[in-house]
């Protein structure tokens, strides 16, 4: 499955069109500081902070977030959660999966919530708090699994539910991430950096990639060159997209447009007439997605052009010559002739 990075949401704000917040206990307040999430609690009792999108049609896939987990009080945690809405009285779905790291003991644990039922907590590692590592879960028909990664890619653990598993009934969950903390006294802050989120790309809207092209093309003035160009939909909807070539002028030269399926490609044959003057030029390639109406990536290539050179002309034996030959031959001839008469004896 391909991923696709779909936000890097905690910056200087948080984007409201893409996001929400929830906040569950009172006396919490939050607000972003240096690309961190900080939940900060003036009251005891636990509190918890949620942040999950606004986009609801995901379901089957992986889901998947780096975080930097650090050390708290009483039982915080820094949590990849996917819950099918809507929540309950006491803040939580009653349909659940959540992968956390525990800001106390740094265990990375698991659990699943069924029916408004907890299961029993899974333990894949433990880490250590301060540095960046991958959550992700993965949900398909028959299972979801739960795996944690270093911030190389290697895989420190892992754990697979089959039997007990949420109704998230596909393909409506919510997917949130979240920071929690629970606090045994006033004044307690968390902080956790969420880096980025990804989801899958089985849900994301068409996406074109530009994965094969030519990086230079060369020939006489006003020649008709054909160019191969390569196109792959990463995205999980079918598209049209129009491949486009400009020249040094911006002026479109070549198009085409197809469909590509999701997960797949194509590939686009455009013919080209070459500058009419001999140079190097830059030209552009562009894949327009006709679907969502942007321009999902551009690549240049090289436009060289040069005068085909001039046939060089064989130069023929000059008469001269063949009259000389000529003449020195009938020499030789005359005088071979006068010798053998002067050898013959006289009668």
């Amino acid at each position: 499955m391909t991923q696709v990075k779909y936000d890097d949401f905690l910056g200087d704000t948080i984007n409201t069109n893409k996001w929400d917040s929830l906040i569950v206990g009172s006396g919490c307040q939050q607000y972003l500081e240096n690309g961190f999430l900080v939940l900060y609690n003036d009251s005891t009792g636990e509190t918890k902070n949620i942040l999950h999108t606004k986009k609801t049609d995901w379901g089957k896939g992986i889901y998947r977030t780096r975080v930097k987990p650090y050390s708290g009080d009483g039982t915080t945690a820094t949590q990849l959660t996917l819950f099918k809405a809507p929540l309950g009285t006491d803040g939580l779905s009653d349909e659940m999966a959540i992968l956390k790291i525990n800001g106390q003991t740094g265990e990375v644990v698991a659990n699943v919530r069924v029916g408004g039922a907890w299961g029993t907590e899974q333990t894949l590692a433990t880490v250590t708090l301060g540095q960046f590592y991958i959550l992700e879960i993965e949900v398909t028909d028959s299972a979801i699994t739960f795996r944690v990664y270093d911030d190389n890619g290697n895989k420190l653990g892992e754990y697979s539910e089959t039997s007990n598993l949420p109704n998230f009934g596909f393909p409506d969950p919510v997917f949130a991430v979240a920071l929690q903390n629970g606090l045994t006294s006033s004044g307690g802050v968390q902080r956790g950096d969420f880096d980025y989120l990804e989801v899958p790309s089985e849900y994301l809207p068409a996406t074109f990639n530009i994965t094969s092209y030519p990086s230079s093309v060369s020939g006489s003035p006003s020649e008709t060159k054909t160019v191969s160009i390569t196109i792959e939909n990463i995205g999980g909807s079918d598209g049209d997209c129009t491949v486009r070539i400009k020249d040094h002028n911006n002026n479109i030269v070549a198009e085409q447009t197809k469909t590509i399926t999701a997960g797949g490609s194509a590939t686009y044959s455009l013919n080209i007439t070459l500058p009419s003057s001999s140079g190097t030029y830059t030209w552009t390639i562009e894949a327009y997605n006709v679907t969502n109406d942007t321009i999902d990536d551009t690549k240049s290539f090289t436009v060289e052009v040069s005068e085909a050179p001039t046939p060089t002309k064989k130069k023929g034996v000059s008469p001269w010559v063949w009259l000389i030959l000529i003449f020195v031959g009938v020499a030789v001839a005359w005088k071979w002739q006068e010798q053998k008469q002067e050898q013959q004896p006289s009668s």
